[in-house]
């Protein structure tokens, strides 16, 4: 957390991250929380996962999300989760590869949702920092092609196909 810090020079106003099995939140949460860090933290979860709701629904997207609350999810002290669909997270994770050359997972995609989401409410030059859980090769077959996304997610190519605006926060991605 440290070196993210110092690259932002030193100031850092919001942290994304994807939630499974929430060990990589409650890690970031506890540092932040222990050292006073001015820091908001935003938990990315997938809608019908029932780790931050009572819903639940049926899930395409592996590694985002979870049937049950984890024990780490107790009295994790976020300050607000977003829920994203399987829809966004794929568009997410075809964005990046098509704009910056990332080949990551529906996860990260998700999280990439998730700022998009919100970016209405980042102020300008806000530092976000978003963690990238998930590489993409394992979802070539899936996520990345475009006959299985037509099948179990209908046509959703104009998501990451058409002109997006981008957020209006500097972004590091780790």
């Amino acid at each position: 957390m440290h070196e993210i810090v110092t690259a932002l020079d030193r100031r850092l106003d919001f942290l994304f991250v994807a939630i499974s099995t929430c060990g990589t939140v409650r890690g970031c949460v506890e540092y932040i929380r222990q050292f006073g860090l001015p820091i908001r933290v935003i938990a990315v979860d997938a809608v019908g996962s029932l780790i931050f709701s009572e819903v639940k629904a049926k899930r395409l997207v592996p590694g985002l999300g979870a049937g049950l609350r984890p024990p780490l999810a107790e009295s994790l002290a976020i300050d607000e989760c977003i829920h994203v669909t399987d829809q966004e997270c794929v568009a997410g994770c075809r964005r990046l590869v098509i704009t910056e050359a990332i080949l990551a997972g529906g996860s990260s995609g998700g999280v990439l949702a998730a700022v998009e989401k919100l970016q209405d409410r980042i102020p300008a030059g806000a530092n976000c920092v978003v963690i990238l859980p998930d590489r993409g090769e394992r979802y070539l077959e899936t996520l990345f092609n475009d006959d299985w996304v037509r099948q179990h997610l209908e046509d959703i190519e104009h998501l990451w196909r058409e002109p997006w605006e981008e957020t209006r926060c500097r972004t590091a991605a780790f």
